[in-house]
């Protein structure tokens, strides 16, 4: 049985073994070999692409996140102020 939440959503990837879409900050940070904090930065920065906020907690769309690294790691700055 998969775990879910009270609204039927996925929490910790489904019954064919597949990743949450969402990751958090530790999850990338070991995606990309770095810290937690360096991944604040980056995302502060514009250097990866923006997190979803959902309330306090930053999740970043683990599909985004993989196109971005099969691009080379392009710069996401959009060249307008935030």
């Amino acid at each position: 049985m998969q775990p879910e939440t009270t609204d039927g959503i996925v929490a910790e990837g489904d019954a064919a073994g597949q990743q949450p879409a969402l990751m958090d900050a530790e999850d990338v940070a070991k995606t990309l070999n770095c810290s937690r904090r360096t991944v604040r930065r980056l995302a502060d920065s514009g250097q990866i692409p923006a997190p979803i906020r959902l309330g306090r907690l930053l999740r970043w769309d683990r599909r985004a996140l993989q196109e971005w690294i099969a691009e080379g790691c392009p710069s996401c700055r959009s060249g307008r102020s935030r």
